[in-house]
């Protein structure tokens, strides 16, 4: 062999040529775990980008003269006693939450020498229930190699983006291999790494047992930062707060807004372990799809969840009571043809989405509200959805999974 190749994995595959008697040759790297293929021009010297995805998974790569001569036989990528920085892309609470299952099905499945994964969350994660290899540091930035230690010898942005397409020049590298409005949330990153569906439940901080409110109670939270979640309707809200109180139970916002809704204590407060007291010691929990939700999802809780903006089968499913109207345009997140602004706060259908969340009514959030009850009442944690546009009854959630054709 008349060259030497070195593989680096940086957020994306890249390769260092040197020594070569040839002043360019091909690399042709193949997902192993996808089956996708890769082709990049190698130039002595210098190093090369060969995919500009980010995926944690096994490459095969064979080298190839520009006129077709192969040069090797196939190299293999392995992470075993790597050591690999997986930075969180976004600071959401739901992402951290959902994510953090696959980076740990990952590591069991590879065996690297050690991980640090960085999130905005990681204070509120049980550092003891973790695999002894895995480190949790702080995010900074989606584009901070800063976040982990510079011994890395792998890093991966891990999240989702609207172009699930290699373009080697891209710097939407945590790109997955699957069209992710498609797909159920968790199993984003499940298919991306290569590990088994499904959501795990994260293991979270140990806090004052002591119960922040005496009597039983309900948590809500009517607001999120991306307000297109939102249910556009108070009379909706009042008429679920009214049904809940006359069972017996109190009425607590553990949101991080203070809300106007009258007979409810409002216990908003921006540190998160105060909501988390709520939400652990709650009956249950109701709220948007956001990361509240989530939160209750990790502490087992029944979640009553409201809100048109995403599809009954994207978030998590076990506990899961979804009320939606599918009788009208609904789920515009997961709509392929939707093109999502950096901001992602925008409409992104103007009237139809606004009309979407304007038609859940009063009686949808008190059917939601005594179907839960009934599975409560049989210790039943099925996840089932509101299904309007059927007649009206309830039926169990079934989690989004991508056709065959479009993992790529």
């Amino acid at each position: 062999m008349t060259y030497n190749i070195q593989l680096m994995q940086r957020e994306g595959l890249g390769g260092l040529l040197t020594g070569s008697k040839y002043s360019e040759i091909i690399a042709i790297a193949k997902n192993l775990w996808t089956g996708d293929e890769y082709k990049a021009t190698l130039i002595n010297g210098q190093w090369c980008k060969i995919s500009g995805i980010s995926y944690l998974t096994n490459w095969s790569i064979h080298l190839y003269t520009t006129d077709g001569i192969k040069l090797s036989e196939e190299i293999k990528n392995s992470y075993k006693d790597k050591i690999v920085g997986i930075n969180f892309a976004t600071g959401a609470l739901g992402d951290s939450l959902c994510w953090s299952g696959s980076v740990v099905k990952w590591i069991e499945k590879v065996s690297p020498k050690k991980v640090y994964m960085a999130t905005s969350w990681s204070h509120i994660f049980d550092k003891s229930k973790y695999p002894v290899n895995l480190e949790f540091t702080n995010r900074a930035n989606r584009n901070e190699d800063r976040t982990y230690p510079q011994d890395c010898e792998v890093t991966h942005l891990l999240g989702i983006t609207r172009n699930h397409k290699d373009i080697a020049s891209t710097r939407d590298n945590h790109a997955t291999p699957c069209n992710w409005q498609l797909t159920n949330m968790a199993d984003t990153q499940n298919i991306a790494l290569g590990v088994p569906l499904g959501a795990i439940r994260p293991h979270l901080i140990p806090l004052d047992p002591k119960r922040l409110h005496a009597r039983p109670y309900v948590t809500i939270c009517s607001y999120t930062t991306q307000k297109v979640k939102h249910l556009l309707s108070n009379k909706a809200w009042m008429a679920l707060i009214q049904r809940i109180k006359a069972f017996g139970f109190d009425v607590i916002n553990v949101g991080d807004r203070h809300t106007t809704f009258p007979e409810i204590i409002d216990a908003c407060s921006a540190d998160i372990t105060v909501a988390m007291r709520y939400i652990r010691d709650a009956e249950f929990h109701v709220g948007l799809s956001s990361g509240l939700s989530w939160m209750a999802w990790a502490y087992n809780k029944h979640v009553l969840m409201i809100g048109n903006f995403t599809h009954e089968g994207y978030e998590f499913i076990e506990g899961n009571t979804r009320i939606l109207n599918n009788s009208v345009s609904y789920g515009h997140f997961n709509n392929p043809n939707t093109e999502w602004a950096p901001t992602w706060q925008f409409d992104p259908d103007n009237d139809n989405h606004t009309q979407a969340c304007r038609s859940i009514t009063p009686d949808m959030l008190l059917a939601g509200f005594n179907e839960l009850m009934r599975k409560r009442a049989i210790g039943s944690m099925e996840g089932t959805y509101l299904d309007v546009a059927g007649g009206g009854g309830f039926k169990p959630i079934v989690p989004l999974l991508p056709n065959q054709g479009e993992i790529r």
